[in-house]
C-alpha cells in the first residue's frame, strides 16, 4: 500500500520563513522537505516498487535460463567452455538480480518508517 504524503510544519528551520504546507522546497533557502535523496514517502515507494519488480524479473528470466541450459541436449555439442560461460553470467545475472531485490526493501524501509525532515545539499 502506497503511503500518504506528510507535509510539514510550514515554518523552514533554516531561516525561518512561512512556506507553503503543500510546497516541498522552502522559497527563501532552497531548503527541501523530505529524505535526503530528494524523495517523499509517495515516490520513495515508487523507487521500491520498480526496483523489486526488476529484481524480479530478472531472477526468474535467468532461473528460467539456467534451467533451459541444463535440460537442452544442443548445448551438448558445444564446448564446454561456452557452456560454462553461459552459466557464469546467467548466476551473475542472478545474483545482481537479487542484489536489486534486496536494495528495493532498503528503499520500501526507509518509505515506510525514515525521517522525514527539512535538509540543503551542500
Amino acid at each position: 500500500m502506497r503511503p500518504n504524503y506528510e507535509s510539514h510544519d510550514g515554518t523552514c528551520p533554516h531561516c525561518h520563513s512561512k512556506v507553503p504546507q503543500d510546497a516541498p522546497v522552502c522559497t527563501g533557502c532552497g531548503a527541501r522537505w523530505g529524505f535526503s535523496n530528494g524523495h517523499n514517502r509517495p515516490s520513495q515507494y515508487d523507487t521500491f516498487i520498480g526496483q523489486y519488480r526488476l529484481g524480479q524479473f530478472l531472477t526468474i528470466a535467468s532461473m528460467l535460463f539456467l534451467l533451459a541450459l541444463y535440460f537442452t541436449p544442443i548445448f551438448e555439442s558445444e564446448p564446454s567452455g561456452t557452456k560454462l560461460a553461459m552459466y557464469v553470467v546467467s548466476v551473475g545475472i542472478l545474483g545482481w538480480s537479487l542484489n536489486k531485490l534486496g536494495q528495493g526493501f532498503v528503499q520500501l524501509s526507509l518509505a515506510k518508517s525514515g525521517e522525514l525532515k527539512w535538509y540543503r545539499k551542500s
